[in-house]
């Protein structure tokens, strides 16, 4: 659905209402609380089947990549407070967020992509006078 939008306000309403639904605490809770009961009962779960949240979270992570971080801003406030679970059940604060040891770990170590320093703006290279600014071009840039 959002591939198919073309407005980028559109596509930042749908991401957040996207992000509201999917990653409500109380869901998120009842993923884990389901995770945990398939492995009591001794079956290793389907993460496929079994965790759609951690799934979408992953797909939405991928998407947003290196080059895309508003994306995965609107992903991080909402899952972070999933995470956290339900406020009435405060006993197991936190523990939501088990199945994405890994993912927390991976996002400790994310980096944005940089701006490549030709393309960027340098406070260097311009200079200000009374009649106005100017850019200096490096030597051989005619």
């Amino acid at each position: 659905i959002m591939k198919d939008t073309s407005r980028s306000p559109i596509r930042a309403f749908m991401l957040n209402v996207t992000c509201s639904l999917l990653f409500q605490p109380r869901l998120v809770s009842e993923e884990f609380t389901s995770l945990l009961r398939i492995k009591q009962s001794g079956r290793k779960p389907n993460m496929k089947i079994d965790a759609p949240i951690l799934q979408a979270f992953r797909k939405l992570m991928v998407d947003a990549g290196i080059s895309k971080p508003h994306i995965s801003k609107y992903v991080m406030s909402y899952i972070s407070v999933g995470w956290l679970g339900h406020k009435d059940d405060k006993e197991n604060t936190g523990m939501a967020a088990i199945p994405y040891r890994l993912d927390i770990a991976q996002l400790l170590i994310h980096k944005e992509e940089r701006l490549v320093k030709s393309a960027a703006h340098q406070e260097g290279l311009v200079k200000s006078y009374d009649e106005g600014d100017y850019a200096v071009l490096p030597e051989g840039v005619s």
